[in-house]
C-alpha cells in the first residue's frame, strides 16, 4: 500500500511551452484530476522518478495526486509561470522534496501543506517566487499537523503580501542567504497550537511587520544577514502565545522592539538598532549590542560583553555582570531597585556614559524617589541633578560631610561610600567648569581644610566651558566657610 502525496498546481499563465524546455525530461500533460502513477498522463508515457526534473507544460489546470512508496525528490523548471495558486502538499508519513534552482513563480496565493505526518521540503537554491494576489499570502505549514521546510540560498528570493511560517501547523525558514522581502506581516507560530521557526543566516530579511509567536510558538534564530522591519518587531504577541528571539550575529534595525509577558529576546552577538524597545517579558543579553532611542519594561539582564545604550530608560530592575555596560549617554535611567545597586554600578564601570568630557567634569548622578531611583548624565556634585553646580549642591555636600558617609545626593560624587576631600575637589573642579570664581578666601579655606596641595590639584587641566563664564561665581556661593 503506497503512501499519498499530492502536488496542486492551478496554472493562470504560462510564458512558453515547458515540453520543449531544456531538461528533456518528462512532463505533465494529463487531466485535472490525474493520477501520478498512470503513465498516460505524462509525455512519453512514462512516469518520472524520484531526481528527475519535473516541468510542468503550463497549458493546463494540474491536480496531480502522487502515490509512491518512499520519499521522491523532484527538481523543478518552471520558466516563467503566473500562477493562481501554487500548493505543494504530502500526506501519510510520506517526505515529498522540491528543488528549484532557477525560474520565477509568480501567483496570487501559495500554501505548502501536509498532512497524516507527512512533510514537504522545499529548496530554493536560485530561483524567484513572487506572490502578488490581493493578500499576497504565502502559507509554509497551513492546516493543523503539518510539516513543511522551505530553504533558501544562493541567490534565491521571496516576495510576498504576508508570510506565515506556521500558519496552522508546523513551518521552518532556513534563509542560508538570498533576499526575503514581505510587505506587510511576517508571522511565525500564527494560530494557537501552530510552530513557525525562521533562521536567518545570512542575506536580507524585509518585512513591515514581523510577529515571533502570534498566537502560536514562534522563534526568530539569527546568526548574521540584516532584518530589517519598517514598523514592529513583537515576541510572543497574544495572551497564550510563546516566543523567542535568539541573536548571535547580523543586524536588527526596527521602529520598536516590543519582547510580550511569553516571550523572550536573547543575544550573544549582533547589533540591535532601534527607535524603542519595550521589555515586559525576559531580556538576556551575554554580548552583541543594543541601541535603542527609548527603553522600558520590567527587568533586563546583561553580562558578559554586552552593551547596551538608551538616551531615555525606565525599567523594573537591570542586572549587570561581568563586562556587560549600559551606556546612558546624555539620557536618563530610571529604576525600581535599591540605590546602593545603582551606585555599584556606577563606582564599577558598568553605567556609563559614552558623552565625550575631556575635562573630567561630567559623570552619572543618581537620586532616590518614591520607590525608584533616577540616573542622569551631569555635573560631578551636581546632587540634585538641576544640571547646574549651585548653593544648594553645597549645602547637600557640606551636610554629608558632616556624618561622613551619604549617597549622592549627600554629597558622595565619587561613589566610594564616603563623603571627603576627594568630593570637595570634584565639586569645585565642576565649579571651575561651569565659570564660577575662586576667591582667594576660599583658597585659604581650603588650603586650611585639605592642606597644600588641594589648589594645584582643583586648577589641574579644568578650563571654564565659555557658556557659563561670569554666569556664577564660587564667592556668592559660599560665604560660609567650612572648618573642619
Amino acid at each position: 500500500m503506497g503512501v499519498s502525496k499530492k502536488i496542486c498546481m492551478a496554472v493562470l499563465v504560462a510564458v512558453g511551452s515547458m515540453a520543449g524546455a531544456a531538461w528533456g525530461q518528462t512532463y505533465y500533460v494529463g487531466p485535472a484530476q490525474g493520477v501520478w502513477n498512470d503513465p498516460a498522463n505524462w509525455s512519453g508515457g512514462t512516469v518520472p522518478v524520484a531526481g528527475e526534473g519535473l516541468p510542468f507544460d503550463g497549458s493546463q489546470m494540474a491536480v496531480v495526486e502522487v502515490n509512491q512508496d518512499s520519499a521522491v525528490t523532484f527538481n523543478m523548471d518552471y520558466g516563467s509561470a503566473s500562477l493562481v495558486t501554487f500548493d505543494l502538499s504530502a500526506g501519510s508519513g510520506a517526505v515529498l522534496t522540491f528543488m528549484q534552482p532557477t525560474g520565477t513563480i509568480t501567483a496570487r496565493e501559495t500554501t505548502m501543506d501536509s498532512s497524516d505526518g507527512g512533510t514537504v521540503s522545499y529548496s530554493n537554491f536560485g530561483g524567484r517566487q513572487v506572490v502578488s494576489g490581493p493578500s499576497g499570502a504565502m502559507s509554509l505549514g497551513e492546516s493543523a499537523g503539518s510539516n513543511l521546510n522551505y530553504l533558501l540560498s544562493n541567490a534565491g528570493s521571496v516576495q510576498a503580501g504576508n508570510l506565515y511560517v506556521g500558519k496552522g501547523g508546523t513551518g521552518s525558514v532556513n534563509q542560508m542567504s538570498g533576499n526575503v522581502g514581505v510587505t506587510t506581516d511576517l508571522y511565525m507560530g500564527y494560530a494557537a497550537g501552530a510552530s513557525g521557526r525562521y533562521v536567518l543566516g545570512t542575506g536580507n530579511l524585509v518585512a513591515d511587520g514581523e510577529w515571533v509567536g502570534f498566537d502560536g510558538t514562534g522563534v526568530l534564530q539569527q546568526t548574521g544577514g540584516m532584518n530589517w522591519s519598517n514598523g514592529a518587531v513583537t515576541v510572543a504577541a497574544h495572551a497564550g502565545s510563546t516566543g523567542t528571539y535568539k541573536m548571535s550575529g547580523g543586524t536588527l534595525r526596527a521602529q520598536q522592539l516590543v519582547v510580550d509577558s511569553g516571550g523572550s529576546f536573547q543575544q550573544s552577538g549582533g547589533s540591535v538598532q532601534v527607535s524603542s524597545v519595550q521589555v515586559n517579558g525576559g531580556w538576556n543579553q551575554s554580548g552583541g549590542m543594543l541601541s535603542a532611542g527609548t527603553l522600558t519594561g520590567g527587568n533586563m539582564t546583561l553580562s558578559g560583553t554586552a552593551s547596551v545604550s538608551a538616551a531615555l530608560a525606565q525599567l523594573g530592575s537591570l542586572t549587570i555582570t561581568g563586562g556587560a555596560t549600559f551606556d546612558i549617554g546624555n539620557g536618563t535611567l530610571v529604576l525600581n531597585q535599591a540605590a546602593a545597586q545603582v551606585r555599584d554600578y556606577i563606582a564599577g564601570g558598568k553605567l556609563v556614559s559614552s558623552v565625550p568630557d575631556p575635562a573630567g567634569v561630567h559623570g552619572i548622578g543618581y537620586e532616590v524617589g518614591d520607590g525608584s531611583v533616577t540616573a542622569r548624565y551631569t555635573l560631578i556634585g551636581d546632587a540634585n541633578l538641576d544640571g547646574v553646580i549651585d548653593a544648594e549642591d553645597y549645602a547637600a555636600l557640606d551636610a554629608g560631610a558632616a556624618v561622613g558617609t551619604g549617597l549622592w545626593a549627600n554629597g558622595d560624587f565619587n561613589d566610594d561610600g564616603v563623603v571627603d576631600r576627594a568630593d570637595y575637589l570634584a565639586i569645585d573642579r565642576s565649579l571651575l567648569w561651569q565659570g564660577g570664581g575662586m576667591s582667594a578666601g576660599l583658597l585659604a579655606d581650603r588650603t586650611e581644610e585639605f592642606g597644600s596641595d588641594y589648589v594645584t590639584e582643583l586648577m589641574d587641566g579644568v578650563v571654564p566651558e565659555p557658556s557659563m563664564m561670569g554666569l556664577i561665581g564660587i564667592g556668592a556661593l559660599m560665604s560660609h566657610r567650612r572648618r573642619r
